[in-house]
């Protein structure tokens, strides 16, 4: 198992599909729940250059400025 999937399976939410999302450009609203772990730095590499996000910023929302991270995704996928 790679560690995505693994990653995938042990969240509950499709990061495939979160990226097909902002690659997509859409119009939806797009953030993360603050506080979320288990982001490791090789997914967080991803969503940088998906987002144009820092990855630190992924990381770390408490500490570093996420436009993201200050509502929850509106996708049920994503809050499971």
């Amino acid at each position: 198992m790679t560690p995505l999937r693994k990653y995938r399976k042990t969240m509950g939410w499709n990061v495939p599909q979160l990226s097909r999302k902002i690659e997509a450009g859409s119009s939806m609203v797009w953030k993360i729940e603050q506080g979320v772990r288990g982001i490791t730095p090789a997914l967080a590499d991803k969503l940088q250059i998906l987002s144009g996000v820092p990855a630190m910023a992924w990381m770390m929302p408490e500490k570093y400025h996420n436009p993201y991270s200050e509502e929850v995704a509106s996708v049920p996928s994503l809050v499971a």
